[in-house]
């Protein structure tokens, strides 16, 4: 698995990020603004990104945008984070559209750590796993492809990819 990708313009919150991940021995590298998370995403082989929303220059969703046109991040999980609580369901629904988890609220070291957990063990597989007998041609995509592929509302992609049920 390769390293998380931290991307916040406050600096002081991305080391201490950046230091409670350190602690649970999980390999990070940090970006302070779009771009410069972007070219470390091309350099870097990495498993996923937390990116703030509101970012000096661009913002979260912009990144996630131009990352998802790159063929390293098509497929990378990818969380847009914020403290800002004005942020409306549409800031919400444009991370979902680009298949991101879109996270609002104080980030506690707990949540950060439960959110890296999400984020390490999806797997955005476009491609259909098919099982095919010798004798069909058919094949039916697991549970899992269905999460990605099936046409769900933004809100229900939501729920199932933060995992909340009491929505």
């Amino acid at each position: 698995m390769g390293p998380l990708l931290l991307i916040d313009d406050d600096e002081i919150a991305l080391r201490l990020f950046a230091a409670a991940l350190q602690t649970h021995e999980i390999e990070c590298i940090t970006a302070t603004s779009g771009a410069e998370g972007l070219h470390a995403a091309a350099v870097n082989e990495i498993s996923a990104v937390v990116c703030d929303l509101h970012l000096a220059t661009t913002s979260g969703i912009e990144f996630l945008r131009t990352l998802r046109q790159t063929e390293a991040g098509r497929l990378t999980p990818v969380a847009i984070v914020t403290r800002d609580l004005f942020a409306g369901q549409d800031v919400g629904n444009a991370v979902a559209r680009l298949m991101g988890i879109f996270y609002q609220g104080v980030l506690f070291e707990s949540d950060l750590m439960e959110l890296v957990r999400r984020l390490t063990t999806v797997t955005m597989n476009p491609a259909p796993r098919c099982v095919t007998p010798r004798q069909s041609t058919t094949c039916a995509p697991s549970s899992e492809d269905r999460l990605w592929r099936e046409p769900i509302s933004d809100f229900d992609f939501l729920k199932r990819t933060a995992g909340y049920t009491d929505w």
